[in-house]
């Protein structure tokens, strides 16, 4: 701002300048004509002995006027370089305004979308402890509630892996379609009693994976939402991702490493569950 004022008072200045010279040469330029009627009127002179002192003074002030004329495009120029200048700084300036002003934009924008994706986000963490605490199964005359449900699901998907590995058209299968065909035998019977379970986290990770967050705060959240899952959840969405069922969620898994460190005494072939959960693509 303070520069703005100096090159402003100094094309002030130059103005003024300029306007002097202007009324200096046309007072010069005035003085012939003036001295030539004072000699005429006062001293008798005739007109046309004024020829030689016309031509004299012409002589002697007509480069004083050229060069005053020159100072003064000079001077001009000038002004006009410094008032182009002043533009120049002054869209330099506008211009970084309206690069802050859509920066702020950008950011006010990013904002309300976190916000939009934490309400939504959140809001689904909320359901999924909900649906947890819905759950509930018929285990030795007794209801199982809650998040003891998974044990209870497990032990049944275990019992069931040993009963049926034994017959021979199970025993002869490869390994994940052994696993394929026991979970889709205990599945059956409890899909509707754990499909939303699994449903709602599939739906949580979509809107993590899609949400216009950066890596490290995808992680975050993924994060968040792990921390909600006991050790027999793990182990068996490490299942039903390997299952008929789970592709979709399976895929999601594996490219935010979702269930971690996962605890190899809960698993019926740790080495070979552990290698599949990596890498099973359908």
């Amino acid at each position: 701002m303070g520069n703005r004022n100096t090159d402003q008072d100094k094309n002030r200045n130059s103005g003024a300048f300029i306007t002097w010279i202007l009324v200096a040469s046309l007072l010069v330029s005035a003085i012939p004509p003036l001295v030539g009627l004072y000699l005429v009127k006062k001293k008798d002179v005739p007109f046309d002995k004024l020829g030689p002192f016309g031509d004299f003074f012409a002589g002697s002030t007509v480069p004083v006027l050229t060069l005053v004329g020159s100072i003064g495009v000079i001077i001009t120029l000038r002004m006009q370089r410094q008032q182009l200048e002043m533009q120049r700084q002054e869209l330099q300036h506008s211009l970084e305004e309206m690069r802050e002003t859509r920066n702020e934009i950008k950011e006010q924008g990013r904002t309300m979308a976190l916000q939009r994706f934490e309400s939504t986000f959140f809001n689904m963490l909320n359901l999924h402890n909900d649906i947890v605490k819905s759950l509930s199964l018929r285990d030795d005359e007794k209801t199982i509630t809650g998040r003891e449900t998974f044990m209870v699901l497990f032990n049944r998907f275990d019992t069931n892996y040993k009963f049926q590995v034994v017959k021979e058209e199970v025993r002869n299968k490869p390994y994940i379609k052994q696993l394929q065909h026991v979970y889709d035998i205990v599945y059956k019977n409890l899909e509707h009693r754990f499909g939303h379970y699994y449903g709602n986290l599939d739906r949580v990770l979509n809107i993590i994976d899609r949400a216009n967050l950066t890596q490290e705060e995808k992680n975050d959240y993924i994060g968040i939402l792990r921390a909600q899952l006991t050790s027999f959840e793990v182990t068996l969405l490490l299942y039903y991702g390997l299952s008929n069922h789970g592709q979709s969620l399976l895929q999601l898994m594996q490219k935010y490493d979702f269930l971690g460190e996962i605890e190899a005494g809960q698993l019926i072939a740790p080495d070979q569950d552990i290698e599949l959960y990596r890498t099973y693509r359908l």
